[in-house]
């Protein structure tokens, strides 16, 4: 099973990327600012779903950490791939807690889109300054 969700992942990267390497430079950065903004707002949306006061929180408040690195990551390229590792790490918070409000599988598809992406940023790091 854990394969078929890392096979999810790495596919859904990948048509990521190719959609992406059909901007130019700059409309790439934007668009994964933007992707790194909406996989938080994914959380914030399951715990709408399966109420949780201190879920929503705790969430809410990384939504606005992401925000403020997809904000950065727009003019200084090396924040977004930070903000892909950190949402790396926060998705296998939640496989590891087994969050209520997360649907299973979940966190195990997005870590490694995540760190997917962020490897590819580290090679656009140069294109992209």
């Amino acid at each position: 099973m854990i394969w078929v969700l890392l096979a999810i992942g790495v596919g859904a990267a990948l048509t990521t990327l190719v959609w992406g390497r059909k901007r130019n430079a700059r409309s790439e950065r934007h668009l994964y600012a933007v992707i790194l903004i909406a996989m938080q707002a994914l959380y914030l949306g399951f715990v709408i779903v399966q109420p949780s006061a201190r879920g929503f929180a705790v969430e809410a408040a990384f939504l606005l950490m992401c925000w403020g690195l997809a904000a950065g990551g727009r003019r200084m390229a090396l924040l977004l791939p930070v903000g892909y590792l950190f949402h790396g790490l926060w998705d296998l918070r939640h496989a590891t807690l087994l969050t209520e409000y997360v649907p299973s599988g979940y966190p195990e598809i997005c870590v490694v889109y995540d760190w997917c992406l962020m490897l590819y940023f580290m090679t656009r790091l140069k294109a992209w300054s």
